[in-house]
């Protein structure tokens, strides 16, 4: 089977996704062939090009394409560039396709593809996993976030998380539902980027996958299997896909699942482990260590508490 995946980033992420597509291309089964598509910026230097091509194999067809700087007037926070934005162009950008997996480059595949991409999507415009951490925090977002009553009031069950989708470009392309998320695009400093966007115009446009292909720290996190949103037969399904959002793996190798990712690179490429090794050590200042012991005692404290109010309510009744 072949199947084409997209990956959107700048030069600042040339190396996790490198990790990234590794990943991809070393859970393969013998019977599929990656077409991987990579949307750069501008930025990306020809050294980083090369290093990306080295992944190449008689399985892997690589791409390379230049996205057109079209979202520097977007809203882009804490270090966001327009790159998160590409995905909403992959319909003009990679026109000879009517159906992609998209992934954001800080996710680990572990397991073929050709399953998720087999999943019908029909009329619809997407597939994606519901997001677990907007579903915790709703009720924190709607007396918070300025637009999120009127945009997102019924939208708890329902809201996805777009760091992974499967996309119906053929729809997109034949809807025109791309105009609209361009006009969105500068009517708001949308929260969630271009996720907000696509939950906005697509919300009864959506297949919903299962957990198991955007494992967010959230979805693996202690209990997540009591709050509701899946069902505990889902969530302890095997991940095919590793997604770290929030704080990044080789930023923060003592998140929870980091390990897996820094496990796989030391086997995939020791060399390459070591450089992103070293860079993690240099990160490393009394400062960034404080910081990290600071929010790790106010977690167990928290953690302590809300046992303690558990059980002083077990023992009143």
């Amino acid at each position: 089977m072949r199947i084409p995946v997209v990956f959107c980033f700048d030069n600042n992420f040339c190396q996790p996704a490198y990790v990234a597509i590794a990943s991809l291309l070393s859970h393969a089964n013998k019977e599929t062939v990656y077409h991987v598509y990579c949307i750069l910026s501008k930025n990306v230097t020809e050294k980083n090009k090369l290093l990306l091509s080295k992944l190449s194999n008689d399985r892997t067809v690589l791409d390379f394409i230049e996205a057109s700087n079209r979202f520097d007037k977007a809203h882009q926070p804490n270090g966001i560039t327009e790159a998160a934005y590409y995905r909403l162009l992959l319909h003009k950008l990679i026109p000879k396709e009517d159906k992609v997996i998209y992934l954001d480059v800080d996710v680990l595949v572990n397991d073929d593809l050709s399953a998720m991409f087999s999943i019908e999507l029909d009329r619809n415009i997407l597939a994606a996993v519901k997001n677990l951490y907007i579903y915790q925090t709703f009720d924190k977002q709607l007396k918070e976030v300025v637009y999120w009553n009127e945009k997102f009031n019924d939208a708890k069950n329902s809201y996805f998380n777009s760091g992974v989708l499967l996309l119906n470009l053929a729809e997109i392309r034949s809807t025109y539902i791309w105009r609209e998320w361009l006009e969105l695009l500068l009517k708001e400093k949308w929260e969630y980027l271009d996720q907000d966007i696509l939950n906005i115009t697509c919300r009864n446009k959506t297949v919903f996958l299962p957990p198991k292909y955007n494992a967010t720290y959230a979805i693996r996190a202690k209990g997540s299997d009591q709050l509701g949103l899946f069902s505990k037969d889902e969530l302890t399904d095997t991940p095919v896909i590793y997604h770290f959002t929030a704080k990044k793996p080789w930023n923060a190798k003592y998140m929870n699942q980091s390990d897996v990712w820094w496990s796989f690179i030391k086997e995939y490429d020791i060399t390459k482990y070591r450089y992103f090794l070293k860079r993690y050590r240099e990160s490393q200042t009394p400062n960034v260590k404080l910081q990290r012991f600071y929010q790790r005692s106010i977690q167990i404290v928290n953690g302590f508490l809300r046992r303690l109010r558990i059980i002083s309510s077990c023992l009143l009744f």
